[in-house]
């Protein structure tokens, strides 16, 4: 069995792709639908651009195990809302004046 040596515990394979894997994916996604979408005039529906956010964030949701004690675990969930935030700000931003 792999593990990952984590902040002085040792994390299963199993958790790791239970947890870390389909968030990270669920950013990914979220980042590729952000692209896309840009890619055609939004330019009178940027509002609609703010429901990728929410459903990232729900799907993040999903993805959360608040029974570890794994700090590092914690602060990479953590990571994955400050880039949805992080992308929401670049949109509000882009789309501003519109």
């Amino acid at each position: 069995m792999v593990y990952a040596y984590v902040n002085m515990q040792l994390m299963a394979e199993e958790e790791i792709k239970k947890w870390q894997l389909p968030a990270i994916y669920v950013l990914a996604t979220s980042f590729a639908v952000y692209y896309v979408v840009q890619l055609f005039d939004v330019s009178r529906n940027a509002l609609l651009l703010k429901l990728i956010g929410l459903f990232a964030t729900w799907g993040l949701n999903y993805y959360k195990d608040g029974n570890t004690n794994n700090n590092i675990y914690g602060f990479v969930a953590q990571l994955n809302y400050d880039f949805i935030f992080l992308i929401q700000g670049l949109v509000d931003h882009t789309y501003l004046k519109e």
